[in-house]
């Protein structure tokens, strides 16, 4: 009778994953790259005539690509912040949510090596809550039929713990099969990545702030396109300077 009770639960569940899945095709558009606006475009009017120091935290390739930008728009930029009436120092971080899912992850090592996006790859699919609870839905189930069912309820927990910890994603991706298992439902976009990459800068005069300023840029597509996002944002920031140095 318990037994008979655990298979109709079973059977019931997997209809209704059918009948989620059964319904019409949900279309899912890309996302083509896009700008977006961070803090306040605020500038002093002769930012671009006084000299100009810039600086990417923690990233010496970042630093250079600002000042070769902003010298190409016709900025006095110094490398030798003592001779600088103004400072920019800027920072930032990259992450991705979807087939690739990435935490906020600083941005110069992805500028130098887009590997270094995947390194911190992110191959949890559950919280650590998710699985727990999980795990206790199934000891509840294990008690309520029968202790003899508690070597497959142990299974079921181990599975709830490995998708929590990643290891069960890592399989997945070694063996060909997405991060997140096996599609039941809402599969059109289980291919795409929302990615976003942010840019901040901070601008000085002394010690005094004068503007929190930059640019992010945001896709939602199935290219993984980091080292593409970076650069737009970067290429935003010192845009948004350019245009605001003309008014």
């Amino acid at each position: 009778m318990r037994l008979a009770a655990l298979i109709s639960a079973v059977c019931s569940a997997t209809l209704l994953a059918g009948c989620a899945a059964s319904g019409p095709p949900r279309v899912v558009q890309p996302e083509p790259p896009r700008l977006m606006l961070v803090g306040v475009d605020t500038f002093p009017a002769d930012i671009r005539t006084a000299p100009l120091h810039v600086v990417f935290e923690d990233s010496e390739s970042m630093t250079q690509y600002l000042r070769e930008a902003f010298k190409s728009k016709g900025f006095e930029v110094t490398a030798n912040p003592s001779q600088a009436r103004y400072r920019m120092v800027l920072n930032g971080h990259f992450k991705s949510k979807g087939k690739i899912t990435v935490p906020n992850t600083p941005l110069g090592p992805i500028f130098d090596d887009a590997d270094a996006a995947m390194k911190a790859r992110d191959y949890r699919t559950a919280t650590t809550g998710e699985a727990l609870t999980e795990g206790a839905v199934l000891i509840q189930a294990a008690e309520r039929f029968n202790t003899g069912y508690m070597n497959l309820m142990g299974a079921g927990i181990i599975g709830a713990i490995f998708s929590a910890t990643g290891i069960e994603g890592r399989l997945n991706a070694m063996t060909g099969f997405h991060p997140q298992g096996i599609c039941m439902s809402n599969c059109e976009d289980w291919e795409f990545n929302r990615q976003h990459a942010r840019v901040e800068a901070h601008l000085f005069e002394g010690v005094t702030q004068l503007a929190r300023f930059g640019r992010a840029a945001e896709t939602y597509q199935p290219e993984f396109v980091p080292q593409e996002l970076i650069r737009m944002a970067l290429d935003g920031t010192v845009n948004a300077v350019f245009e605001g140095a003309q008014k």
